[in-house]
């Protein structure tokens, strides 16, 4: 009887033992939680504070800017505000990167003030009211020249550099072909000369890769470039994914989670629910007949100084037809770099991007003896 009990009481003590234990695990494993939390919002405060400061006597301005009647974001960040200004035109088209392109763009702002501009119905400059937007060349031109000339009048300056990211290079330089009175330099990376002509190239290369693999080779023969489609654009990046050409082969030069959770201009539900998927109004377009219509491919006497950073594995525009049109062109001074990259030269290879910029800057300034 007296073992029993006693045992009784050893068993109570064990039972309180264990509760008092995994009590202390839980609360332990909620401070931890508390702390994590607590940390995760305390470094992505603190980070965007500190992106959130202009330089010391220069400016970073966030706004919204109506152009032709809708609001477009944009930012503009820069050390001196002396310097020349460069405005980024995003590609896609309709894929804007302001959730983390300021950290690469941000390593040119001691040369020049630049600005990231959204385009309509993308990234920040998409809203309810844009979601059922025409897009066409037309209305594509009249924005870039009324942006333009916000700049300018902002800014104060008499005309801006432009730096264009695949579908904004040949924005860029319909823009800069059109109003050469407003511009100075045109910097494009990954050059797309010709929409229709870089979707054929892209497809005699695909067939070439697939030569002796039935799967992708059934892929590369489906394109039609006459038909482009959903199944189209899927099948297209399956086969850059597969032989190691697509935009992000070569990954990131930076972290860009760290980048994107302490991007000052974003909040985080908007980050956590962000996609780089094209929006409707610019899938659209891509469908239509105006997209076909920004062909530069015949139009190669620029006014302004041309240079063109592209990369040598960069099939999704194609390096090959970018270079031959660089040689056609003739304009007051020109450069080519070419970088072992695949289509995001800028942002896979910041450094060296940086470091070609700074090179065309210095080249530019002598020139136009600023």
């Amino acid at each position: 009887m007296a073992n029993e009990k006693k045992q009784k009481k050893e068993k109570k003590v064990r039972v309180k033992k264990q509760r008092t234990l995994w009590g202390n695990i839980k609360h332990f494993i909620f401070i931890l939680c508390l702390v994590c939390v607590a940390g995760f919002f305390i470094f992505r405060w603190g980070g965007m504070l500190i992106h959130k400061l202009p330089p010391i006597g220069g400016i970073n301005k966030s706004m919204y800017v109506t152009i032709n009647g809708k609001e477009q974001w944009i930012n503009i960040y820069g050390k001196d505000k002396d310097n020349p200004v460069l405005l980024y035109l995003h590609g896609g088209p309709g894929q804007a990167t302001s959730t983390f392109d300021y950290a690469v763009l941000r390593k040119l702002s001691d040369v020049y003030t630049v600005v990231t501009w959204d385009n309509i119905a993308c990234g920040k400059s998409a809203s309810e009211k844009t979601k059922f937007v025409t897009i066409t060349k037309d209305s594509l031109m009249a924005d870039g020249k009324e942006m333009t000339l916000f700049l300018m009048d902002y800014l104060d300056k008499d005309k801006i550099s432009v730096l264009g990211h695949s579908f904004g290079s040949i924005y860029g330089a319909n823009l800069v072909l059109d109003y050469p009175e407003y511009y100075d330099t045109f910097i494009a990376t990954a050059m797309m000369p010709d929409p229709y002509e870089n979707e054929v190239k892209f497809v005699e290369c695909a067939k070439e890769w697939s030569k002796g693999d039935a799967k992708y080779t059934k892929m590369a023969e489906s394109l039609n470039v006459d038909n482009v489609s959903v199944s189209y654009v899927n099948a297209r990046e399956s086969l850059l994914e597969a032989y190691h050409y697509d935009y992000m082969a070569d990954g990131f030069g930076f972290n860009e989670k760290v980048v994107m959770l302490t991007n000052p201009y974003y909040k985080l539900t908007e980050i956590l629910g962000y996609t780089n998927n094209i929006p409707g109004p610019w899938f659209n377009f891509i469908l239509s007949q105006d997209f076909k219509d920004m062909t530069v491919k015949a139009r190669t006497n620029y006014e302004v100084g041309y240079y063109n950073i592209n990369g040598t594995r960069d099939y999704q525009v194609n390096h090959e037809l970018a270079e031959a049109y660089f040689n056609e062109v003739t304009a007051p001074s020109k450069k080519l770099y070419m970088v072992n990259s695949t289509h995001y030269t800028l942002f896979t290879k910041p450094d060296d991007f940086s470091n070609y910029v700074h090179e065309i800057a210095e080249i530019e300034n002598a020139r136009l003896g600023r």
